[in-house]
């Protein structure tokens, strides 16, 4: 059977961050009052129907094949949905005991990431950081 991990945002986080993405990567001229309707409206670009995606995978959240996880609680506790991944996938912990957890967890920071060429969509990530800096909450203080 296939397993799902799916990671969702704070829709409020998420309009934001996509806000200001769409703004310096497409030219998005509206303000951000417009640009939220569109996105409750599913009319935001990419990422719509958001709100309904998520709620699609809220509701599947007791199968025992779909795991939802969100973005804030990685952000909060990354040890802990780790490990909550791994045992889903059945997979093993890092070896070498908590410095073994601890590398891991640091080859998945947002700094590492950066740097890593392999996924870092190099001309977008010192955008985002100067938006956000990874933050959760940023629909307070990106307004």
């Amino acid at each position: 059977m296939f397993q799902v991990v799916y990671v969702t945002r704070n829709p409020r986080d998420t309009c934001v961050s996509l806000f200001h993405f769409m703004r310096l990567a497409e030219g998005y001229s509206g303000t951000l009052e417009q640009f939220t309707e569109c996105f409750l409206n599913d009319l935001a670009y990419y990422y719509t129907p958001f709100i309904p995606h998520v709620l699609q995978y809220w509701q599947r959240r007791h199968l025992p094949n779909v795991l939802f996880i969100t973005y804030e609680e990685m952000k909060k506790d990354l040890a802990s949905v780790v490990i909550k991944v791994a045992t889903f996938l059945g997979k093993p912990l890092p070896p070498g005991g908590q410095k073994g957890m601890d590398e891991f967890l640091d080859h998945l920071s947002f700094k590492k990431m950066r740097d890593n060429a392999a996924v870092n969509k190099s001309e977008f990530i010192e955008v985002i950081e100067l938006i956000e800096g990874g933050i959760f909450g940023c629909y307070i203080i990106f307004p």
